[in-house]
């Protein structure tokens, strides 16, 4: 038995008229156009990808040590003035 109403193609297929389904049966038009790039056009497209991730990874690991400079450095500076502050109490300068 057939069915009477025509619903149209499957999730997925293209139809006569131009137009997709989606995952809902809805239909949806088909905008993405195809894009032919030569292979120097490639290469500057992979060439310029590259040396942005590099960029990327460098500014990361520049980032990464001077987080852990100024860490070290607020440690210091911390334990130097817990000293001074120490040292000040016990000679008398500094009464509670």
């Amino acid at each position: 038995m057939s069915d009477p109403i025509d619903r149209g193609p499957k999730p997925g297929e293209r139809s006569t008229r131009g137009v997709f389904v989606d995952e809902f049966g809805a239909p949806r038009r088909d905008r993405r156009r195809q894009v032919q790039l030569s292979d120097e056009q490639v290469a500057q497209i992979a060439t310029a990808a590259a040396r942005q991730a590099v960029q990327l990874m460098v500014s990361d690991g520049y980032r990464a040590v001077g987080k852990n400079v100024v860490e070290k450095g607020l440690w210091i500076i911390g334990v130097i003035v817990l000293g001074l502050f120490s040292l000040a109490v016990g000679k008398g300068w500094i009464k509670f």
